[in-house]
């Protein structure tokens, strides 16, 4: 396919940089090591490597929960994964040389995976007990944010409590001979900034990772609004990569996919009834008010834009999506979320189709392929170049940050770019493309479509 000058403008081309890629080990901090998800990461991690030592089939191999896909010179689909594995970029959990982070109580591994029981098999739990007794080191805490009753955790200043951090993430890179540490925010949920003079822990963590003196990327898994423009900015200034915000998982990604089935053919979506039971340490920080309303502008962001996704169908003094989220702390039903929706769209004729669905799931291991995904592609981006043609020469740089979040869109509940699409499949094809391009394997015809889609972002 010939492109001329004009058509070239603008065009973004993906490659890896082969000297990174090589010699790249990837380390990760959990701020919330000792909640559900921190911990649940914690003991798949050590299980894989358990077993990697013992030349026994991985407890999960292939992590990245895209799928199979259709590529250049492959008569079948093939798991991306094994694409990704033949340019040496990160794919799987055992990949990951060390796990660690803070927590925001004194307590062992030991004592949090017992309380938190998503780790369920007495097997599992008895191959962990040794590695998990030890002290989890304490994270930065101002209980103001969260709304639960835990003890203040602060060296006296937000300045030496960022400082704090940044060293702690400079000696566990230094401790495991790592080229990036990936930071995750999974703790709970904090109620948003109310003015300038405020910061939050989770824009702490966030600080650190973009000023440390080592190699970091970070990752917002709850819902507050922690990315800044300004921060973001930070990042792209020291050319690291800061994804969020929230995990897009069940009910979101439902959402996702049912409102891109049918508003893209004419039916517009009236209402979006949302309901959320959980019992676990998540739903009870989402009790107070203040952090529960985060939570909810997070899940609401999908519906939200429809009117920019289907200006006909949502004209300004025209129809409206009617929306209510709630969510509710019930201690009996522990991780097993319920998840209720209830959504209605117009017909021809004053006619309506009701849509219910009811949904029973674990709530952290349906977390675990997303956030998974989002640390492993933090791994990928970090040995990826774009090469940008603007009005000659091309210049070649890393990923930007708005351009990773448009990225992952379909990973994230709210992603941090205006670039993002809304529809789960327009995002995860976007997010493929991107990665077949990199892997080196669209056909031509197909590589410069990828590129004239992805330079749009």
């Amino acid at each position: 396919m010939q492109v001329n000058k004009e058509e070239k403008q603008n065009i973004k081309m993906f490659s890896i940089d082969k000297q990174a890629a090589i010699k790249q080990r990837i380390g990760v901090l959990i701020a919330g090591i000792d909640g559900n998800n921190g911990s649940t990461l914690w003991a798949l991690h050590t299980l894989t490597k358990k077993r990697e030592r013992a030349k026994q089939p991985p407890m999960y191999g292939s992590l990245i929960s895209l799928g199979d896909v259709q590529c250049l010179n492959k008569s079948k689909p093939v798991a991306l994964h094994s694409l990704l594995d033949e340019v040496g970029l990160p794919a799987h959990l055992d990949q990951i040389v060390a796990i660690d982070g803070w927590g925001g109580r004194k307590t062992t591994m030991w004592e949090a995976l017992l309380e938190n029981k998503v780790i369920t098999d007495s097997a599992q739990l008895e191959e962990l007990r040794k590695d998990a007794q030890f002290d989890i080191r304490r994270g930065i805490v101002y209980p103001e944010f969260i709304g639960l009753d835990l003890e203040r955790h602060t060296l006296g200043s937000a300045e030496k409590d960022e400082a704090y951090l940044s060293k702690c993430i400079d000696n566990f890179a230094i401790l495991h001979q790592l080229t990036l540490v990936v930071i995750i925010y999974s703790g709970c949920t904090e109620r948003n900034v109310e003015n300038d003079k405020e910061i939050s822990p989770s824009r702490l963590y966030a600080l650190a990772a973009a000023k440390c003196l080592t190699n970091a990327c970070f990752i917002n898994g709850a819902a507050q609004e922690t990315l800044t423009p300004e921060l973001m900015q930070l990042f792209n200034t020291r050319n690291r990569i800061c994804l969020g915000n929230d995990l897009c998982t069940g009910q979101t990604r439902l959402k996702h996919t049912i409102l891109g089935t049918f508003v893209p053919q004419g039916m517009p979506a009236t209402y979006v009834v949302s309901g959320n039971y959980l019992g676990n340490s998540d739903g009870k920080n989402l009790r107070n008010n203040a952090t529960n309303y985060s939570k909810l502008q997070s899940k609401a962001y999908t519906s939200n834009r429809l009117s920019e996704f289907a200006p006909t169908l949502y004209q300004p003094g025209g129809r409206e999506l009617e929306q209510l989220v709630q969510i509710s702390y019930v201690k009996a039903i522990g991780d097993n979320k319920r998840a209720i929706d209830e959504m209605c769209f117009d017909l021809p004729c004053g006619a309506a189709l009701n849509m219910h669905t009811t949904s029973i799931c674990p709530d952290t291991p349906l977390a675990m392929g997303v956030l998974l995904d989002l640390l492993l592609l933090c791994g990928i981006f970090d040995s990826v170049l774009v090469t940008v043609w603007q009005n000659y020469p091309h210049i070649v740089r890393k990923l930007k940050c708005d351009e990773a979040n448009a990225l992952c869109a379909c990973l994230l509940k709210h992603p941090q770019s205006a670039k993002a699409r809304m529809y789960f499949h327009e995002a995860r094809d976007a997010l493929v493309g991107a990665l077949l391009e990199i892997c080196g394997q669209h056909s031509e015809t197909l590589r410069h479509r990828s590129i004239f889609r992805l330079s749009k972002m």
